[in-house]
């Protein structure tokens, strides 16, 4: 059986840096993908939820699986926060695809909606 190798967007956040712990204790090789974390590890790449993505962001990584974890909460207006969260993952995922990643996994929450309330 082959290695499986995961790539985690919002990896610098809550969800994806405990993804990406778990993976690696797991024995799969990780790429984080994130624009809080990236300089800081040499396993970090820069990305930015919302921006065109080049698939050669993932070449030569071996990625064979995404989690998704990124949500960009500074857009206020709705329209904005479409471009960037909904268009920005299709982008990602048209990324993904053209380099042959066919596993992907997608986390939300509910603090995803404006005016959410959380304890």
């Amino acid at each position: 059986m082959t290695a499986r190798s995961v790539a985690i967007t919002g990896a610098g956040g809550f969800v994806g840096s405990h993804l990406a712990r778990r993976f690696q204790e797991a024995g799969w090789p990780v790429t984080r993908l994130s624009h809080s974390a990236a300089g800081a590890d040499p396993k970090t790449v820069a990305f930015q939820l919302g921006e065109a993505v080049d698939p050669a962001l993932f070449a030569g990584r071996e990625v064979d699986s995404l989690v998704h974890c990124a949500y960009d909460f500074e857009p206020i207006a709705p329209e904005e926060i479409d471009r960037v969260n909904v268009g920005g993952t299709r982008l990602l995922f048209e990324a993904a695809r053209a380099m042959g990643i066919n596993r992907i996994v997608v986390t939300s929450s509910i603090s995803a909606f404006s005016g959410c309330r959380s304890n």
